[in-house]
């Protein structure tokens, strides 16, 4: 007999969902420090790094809100999938691969690629009222383009080397 694996609960998840931001916050801060003789960049990476508190606040919150049957209420297959894909992502390993900001700013790209599908869809569609989810999804996307548009031309991001 086979086995079906099991799917978490509501309370479970969000911890996940907690432990991916503040592995992504520690990565914006590692980035902060390795960019710190760049001040713009370092500016950047610190911006993005207080986005993830944000976003660990509203996952702390949520979770908070929950009464323990709402805990224990089984996840969405399909949304557990996609935080299982953004759990395979190992933060050391990117940031052994950055050799510049340029390799710095394309791994941020893929990185809030996995943020937005894993984490902030499913805290806004379950949590929050549909208007606020689409202003809140725009202005954090307008919020780091802007950011990431900060970090000048790829010709120059490849000039500024990463200082370990």
């Amino acid at each position: 007999m086979v086995t079906q694996p099991r799917i978490p609960n509501m309370g479970t998840l969000l911890d996940t969902l907690i432990e991916l931001e503040q592995a992504s916050q520690d990565f914006h801060l590692r980035l902060q420090r390795m960019f710190a003789h760049q001040p713009e960049a370092k500016a950047v990476w610190w911006q993005m790094a207080a986005d993830e508190a944000l976003h660990i606040w509203l996952l702390e919150q949520a979770k908070a809100s929950l009464s323990p049957e709402q805990q224990a209420a089984p996840v969405d297959p399909q949304v557990w999938e996609r935080v299982r894909e953004a759990m395979t992502i190992s933060p050391e390993a990117v940031l052994e691969r950055i050799q510049t900001l340029e390799d710095a700013y394309q791994a941020v790209h893929e990185l809030e690629h996995y943020e937005f599908g894993a984490v902030l869809d499913f805290l806004l569609s379950e949590f929050f009222p549909a208007e606020f989810q689409q202003a809140f999804i725009r202005s954090q996307l307008r919020e780091h383009l802007a950011r990431l548009k900060g970090l000048r031309t790829p010709e120059w991001r490849r000039s500024v080397l990463a200082m370990r």
